[in-house]
């Protein structure tokens, strides 16, 4: 095979050959780079990549004296590539602009066999599992020619994990695509979600070494320069360009850059506190910020050429301060000019004489003037006045009260918060509406210095009146009309869409429980967060027909369907605006204005829902909606079918005579009746099983409605019931949800038995009801419900979602969400939940133990044990099979699990003084001994067993006594440690 030069690809050069100087002389690569911006670096990697590849897959049918070439050509593709890496100061955020992150994975391998010729490992390793042999190596033995390499990959590991959480697009078969061809696009993405799921198991470990290397005892590091790569040509000096090099390798010794090992702590710590705070690893970001914070960073004693590796934005970590609380909130600085455009414009200043804002710097001065605001708009909803003042006056009222709770600064003699505290806090931050559209949605909360400094504006005269106002990030023209009234055209413009969002979900989603189902759910994820917009119930499309003036239904079904889609983002500062600019539309409608007045109503209502989550509420409030929509009803007629709308509200406010007075208005209606049987089973206490019986029967009906053929008509579906249940917060009415699912669940799966928590005969009872009981119902309901497994297990995950919400230390609600992840194959999130529930049911072992609560039996320890197994946990499965309800027909198993456990994962330590019983001890005893890297742990078992007595003696109440304290200290260790999992 020739080996000159003319071999190249042409296709790689391109069809004009404008690249090919760049393949020939290293110079003219150089000077080209100067001279463009990064597009042109982005492509070059292309080529050189392309032709690596090629190379490659030549090498594999070549002869002997053919490879020697081909592995140069491709040696040097390889290395144009990584210089032009270098020339990008290895800045991450830049370079995954343009360079795709399989192709940067492969790239990051061939630095780390350049670095580290002396291992052949890394030349066998994937470029997917290189990872794990280069973070094994000891942090102490890296010096500071090399540590750059796993420096690097660690803080792309972690770069990666924090940008890139969205799901794998894949193609589907549409009109235009009948055969389902995958195209460039859709290939590039599936290659990158596979990159990014791969990449996500090794995050924990390159941030071990991140954290170790803070305490390196380096005093310097060199980084790559563009000089090491593209230093010489690849042709020999005697200007014959049919020949190559004997060899070609980058030159390290070549850069100048070395960066003292201070400087590179501090970008650590700053790489580290990101991935942290994407994470929700709350106490460790606040440890990260606060030493950055006492440290202050400063890259001015660095020259410019080399601060360019190492610099970040200090300005930035005061917000990460700020957030999490370890420190004051920066100043922001108005722009000139944009008081007085407050104070001329805005309807909320021109009728209460004070606009609004969410932060302030002086809280007493914030006090004062939330205190008067919220007295002039409580005293307009008391006040017998128009619609528009009245649904304008609500707004106000839902934001004071956003702005009351969810205001992060404090007085500065008030404790700081607590972890637990403040992580609540943190969730209710997430969703401020002035973060939309800046960087923070790729990254978290604090992220968007500019848009903190555009948004937050104090406005102060010094006198009695106090301006701040809430502005978003547009321009000058928009904010004109930010108060405008709507209009079809600015309630169809949805910014908030597309792929990008997925980040934003996936990191600012407070919820554990959605991310732990969202799992499982085979939809697509953008058709849950992203309904159609005019996709409304079928009830209130034909209120709006039927009810509403012609020339009002447009712009009504307009602001449903925009209502629909911010419904799952549960942002109620939108819900506010939303039904602010609603108000004008009203007004301009002269005639049937009470059907106009009850239509806002409704829609008020599901304002009031989505608000609930965050906003406690005001019962006096309720109850003013709650008999204005009462003396609507009565003037529209008998049966508006709106009303039901408002249903969830009336049981959340415990008001179930009205919800008893509208199902016998109401007749045959299903959701009349499943509402009234459930506030009837409510009312009475102790709860009568006639009146359960008659409670889940209706609940059978509503099943046997949206479980039906969803290619039928209906006017009443799936989607329709999942929203309802999203809308009710009332402790008791959910437990009750809750149990009567869990028993259709159930009965459902009896004859699959490998879905049973435990397949087990004399567990099958469990939960169950018995056939005797649906004797009294329809045959084809029981059928419908055998053939209905996923739709139910949608229903029940929706109910749990909702109930560890507002139920999160109730051990029945802990108990069952644990089983039910323990039957998706959920182990860890299992682990948690019961974890939880031991905790709650002992008041956080500050009572006296006892083995069995009301949601604590045989079972939950057997499902317990199990997932310790699951993940590796053998001594801390033994001990609480013996310490916890002597359940020695697991410790066979014991051995066999240690044997074939080489990287254990168990607490092996603190477990030895908790193991009380002989048959314990020999059965680890033993397995220890038979591995050979378990010897020494078979000392450590011996000393510390050996060295106390087992308690054979004494009298009963002395062996109760010694028995519930071991317990009792056996479940703290457990906790800790399975918390420390799933932390991990």
């Amino acid at each position: 095979m020739d080996t000159s030069i003319d071999y190249l690809p042409s296709s790689v050069a391109g069809a004009d050959g404008q690249y090919f100087e760049c393949f020939v002389d290293r110079e003219k690569l150089n000077e080209n780079l100067k001279q463009s911006n990064d597009e042109f670096g982005y492509n070059m990697i292309k080529c050189y990549l392309k032709t690596a590849q090629t190379c490659e897959k030549d090498m594999q049918n070549a002869d002997q004296d053919s490879i020697g070439p081909l592995r140069l050509r491709k040696d040097d593709s390889t290395i144009c590539s990584l210089g032009i890496l270098a020339h990008m100061n290895w800045d991450l955020e830049r370079i995954s602009k343009g360079v795709h992150s399989t192709r940067l994975r492969t790239l990051l391998r061939q630095l780390v066999v350049y670095m580290f010729p002396e291992r052949t490992e890394f030349l066998t390793t994937s470029d997917a599992d290189f990872f794990l042999p280069l973070f094994e190596i000891p942090v102490e033995t890296f010096t500071e020619d090399n540590i750059f390499a796993p420096w690097i990959c660690a803080r792309w590991l972690l770069f990666i994990n924090r940008t890139s959480h969205f799901p794998i697009v894949l193609a589907k078969q549409t009109v235009s695509n009948p055969w389902a061809l995958v195209d460039n696009s859709l290939v590039l993405a599936d290659a990158h979600g596979k990159c990014v799921h791969g990449a996500n198991n090794y995050t924990a470990i390159a941030a071990c070494f991140m954290q170790k290397l803070l305490s390196s005892k380096l005093e310097k590091i060199r980084i790559p320069t563009i000089e090491c790569f593209l230093n010489q040509n690849p042709m020999k000096k005697e200007n014959n360009l049919m020949l190559w090099e004997p060899e070609w390798k980058p030159v390290f010794e070549a850069s100048d850059v070395t960066v003292p090992i201070n400087f590179v702590r501090w970008k650590t710590m700053y790489e580290l506190l990101l991935a942290n705070f994407s994470s929700r690893h709350i106490k460790s970001s606040r440890a990260l910020a606060s030493h950055l914070a006492q440290e202050k960073p400063n890259f001015a004693s660095l020259p410019a050429h080399v601060a360019s590796f190492v610099a970040f934005d200090v300005e930035e970590v005061e917000y990460y301060v700020s957030a999490l609380g370890v420190g004051k909130p920066p100043q922001p600085k108005p722009e000139p000019g944009f008081v007085s455009e407050i104070k001329t414009s805005g309807s909320i200043f021109a009728t209460f004489g004070i606009a609004t804002r969410r932060l302030i710097q002086n809280e007493e001065v914030k006090r004062k003037a939330l205190t008067i605001l919220k007295e002039k708009a409580e005293t307009k909803v008391e006040a017998q006045v128009s619609v528009k003042e009245q649904l304008k006056a609500k707004s106000i009222v839902h934001l004071v009260r956003q702005i009351e709770f969810a205001d992060e600064p404090g007085e500065p003699d008030d404790p700081a918060p607590t972890d637990s505290e403040f992580e609540t806090r943190f969730h209710i931050l997430l969703d401020v509406p002035f973060l939309k559209g800046t960087k923070a949605i790729s990254q978290t909360f604090p992220g968007a210095r500019k848009a903190i400094n555009t948004c937050l504006e104090l406005l102060n005269d010094g006198q009695t009146e106090v301006f701040f106002c809430e502005r978003q990030s547009v321009t000058r023209q928009q904010k004109k009309k930010a108060l405008a009234s709507l209009n079809e055209r600015n309630v169809t413009e949805y910014q908030l869409s597309g792929p990008p969002m997925f980040s934003y979900f996936a990191v600012m989603d407070g919820d554990l429980l959605k991310k732990v189902f969202n799992d499982r759910i085979e939809t697509d994820p953008s058709e849950e967060f992203y309904p159609e917009r005019l996709l409304v119930p079928q009830p209130l499309a034909e209120y709006v027909r039927d009810k509403l003036p012609k020339h009002f239904q447009t712009k009504a079904f307009v602001f449903i369907g925009k209502f629909k889609q911010l419904g799952p983002l549960l942002q109620p500062v939108r819900f506010v605006k939303l039904a602010d600019s609603f108000v004008p539309m009203i007004q301009k409608s002269t005639k049937d204005m009470v059907s106009i007045l009850c239509f806002a109503e409704i829609v008020n209502a599901q304002i009031l829902h989505s608000l609930s989550t965050v906003i406690p509420h005001n019962p006096q409030m309720i109850d003013n909606h709650i008999n204005l929509i009462e003396n609507c009803v009565t003037r529209l007629g008998s049966k508006p079918s709106g009303y039901r709308m408002y249903l969830p509200e009336l049981l959340n406010a415990n008001r179930l005579e009205n919800i008893y007075n509208s199902a016998l208005r109401h007749g045959d209606d299903p959701i009349h009746g499943f509402y009234a049987s459930l506030a009837n089973y409510m009312k009475n206490s102790p709860p009568d099983t006639r009146l359960r019986e008659d409670f889940n029967r209706k609940y059978l009906l509503i099943l046997n409605i949206i479980l039906q053929d969803p290619s039928r008509d209906q006017m009443f579906g799936m989607s329709d019931f999942l929203e309802i249940i999203t809308y009710i917060w009332n402790p008791e009415a959910l437990r009750i949800l809750l149990n009567s699912t869990v028993l259709f669940y159930n009965y459902c799966i009896r004859s699959f038995e490998q879905h049973y928590l435990v397949p087990s005969a004399q567990h099958r009872q469990c939960y169950t009801l018995p056939d005797s009981y649906f004797s009294v119902n329809p045959p084809e309901i029981r059928q419908l419900l055998r053939n209905s497994q996923e739709k139910i297990e949608v229903i029940l995950r929706t109910i749990l979602i909702q109930t560890n919400r507002f139920m999160a230390t109730d051990p029945f609600v802990l108990r069952v969400t644990g089983d039910f992840t323990f039957v998706q194959g959920k182990y860890d999130s299992a682990l948690h939940f019961y974890a939880n529930c031991i905790l709650a049911s002992f008041n956080y072992l500050s009572t006296p133990l006892t083995c069995y609560k009301g949601a604590i039996d045989d079972l939950f320890w057997k499902k317990l044990i199990t997932c310790l197994l699951e993940f590796k946990r053998p001594t801390e499965a033994a001990v609480t099979t013996h310490l916890i309800n002597q359940m020695f027909e697991i410790l066979p198993f014991i051995p066999k699990i240690i044997e074939n456990t080489r990287d254990s994962h168990d607490a092996l330590s603190d477990c030895f003084p908790f193991i009380g019983d002989i048959a314990v001890y020999e059965t680890l005893s033993g397995s220890y001994f038979r591995i050979p890297q378990y010897r020494k742990l078979h000392e450590k078992l011996l000393t510390s067993v050996m060295s106390k007595s087992f308690h054979i003696g004494g009298n009963k109440q002395l062996l109760i006594h010694e028995g519930l304290r071991r317990k009792q200290n056996w479940l703290r260790v457990l906790c800790s440690q399975i918390f420390d999992l799933i932390d991990t």
